[in-house]
């Protein structure tokens, strides 16, 4: 199944990926446990933003593509829940676990590098260097949070 999405960064850039068939069926089950699915057309946003736990924000919109805020709203609350202290989070520290993990599963350097969307195999090289040293302790303390979830 391919998606498409628009990029990180400065150049937001539209984009496009596959992703496996037990992905495309965990996202139409919660989907349709959302009560989204059938509403939803091809343009439709698959994640959409919700009210802040403050009760600022803005309501439900099934039509408007999730934020940043949002994220990092939804980031606060699961660290809140999973004892991360405020000092350690990073919303960041999800791209740099991911990209870890799928080097130590063997991932070659050039297959992440597209992955990340980095322009450079250098940045790439650069990147992993600094997650796979000893002095990585912040995605040690992340894996071990998150190891039976």
């Amino acid at each position: 199944m391919i998606y498409r999405f628009r990029g990180k960064g400065r150049s937001q850039i539209e984009d496009s990926d596959e992703w496996p068939p037990e992905v495309h069926a965990a996202l139409l089950k919660y989907l349709e446990k959302s009560g989204r699915l059938a509403t939803m057309d091809a343009d439709s946003p698959l994640w959409i933003a919700t009210p802040n736990r403050t009760g600022g924000g803005l309501p439900i919109d099934p039509w408007r593509c999730l934020t940043g805020p949002s994220v990092y709203d939804r980031f606060v609350r699961i660290c809140e829940a999973a004892g991360i202290e405020k000092a350690k989070r990073c919303v960041h520290s999800f791209r740099h676990f991911s990209a870890k993990s799928r080097y130590e599963a063997g991932e070659d350097i050039v297959s992440i590098s597209k992955h990340l969307r980095h322009r450079s195999l250098g940045v790439t090289t650069l990147y992993m260097q600094a997650l796979t040293s000893a002095e990585d302790q912040g995605s040690r303390l992340l894996a071990a949070r998150f190891h039976d979830l």
